[in-house]
């Protein structure tokens, strides 16, 4: 378990630099050459880089924990037999 961890923060850890370091770059050539001879395209994708790190997180967090639905479900009858509390799939928990 502990070594899984590990692996996994090393990768995240890693998707996160190799997302942002585009952004940095690109910020760092505006910053020291005035933007010249960056066209539009090539401004525009380290922007979508640093979105799309954002969203790794989660995604990889779904990936690896595919067996949460049972759980969910577990703490759903759960909840609604000893509290009432109707969980919805969407919102995840609604009162």
């Amino acid at each position: 378990m502990k070594s899984t961890l590990t692996k996994m923060v090393c990768f995240l850890l890693a998707l996160w630099v190799a997302s942002w370091t585009p952004y940095a770059l690109t910020s760092m050539w505006i910053m020291f050459f005035k933007a010249e001879g960056l066209t539009q395209p090539a401004a525009l994708v380290p922007t979508f880089a640093c979105k799309i790190s954002g969203t790794i997180n989660a995604f990889l967090y779904g990936v690896r924990h595919v067996n949460e639905d049972t759980n969910f479900l577990k703490v759903h009858s759960t909840l609604y037999k000893y509290y009432g509390i109707v969980v919805s799939t969407y919102s995840r928990i609604s009162i």
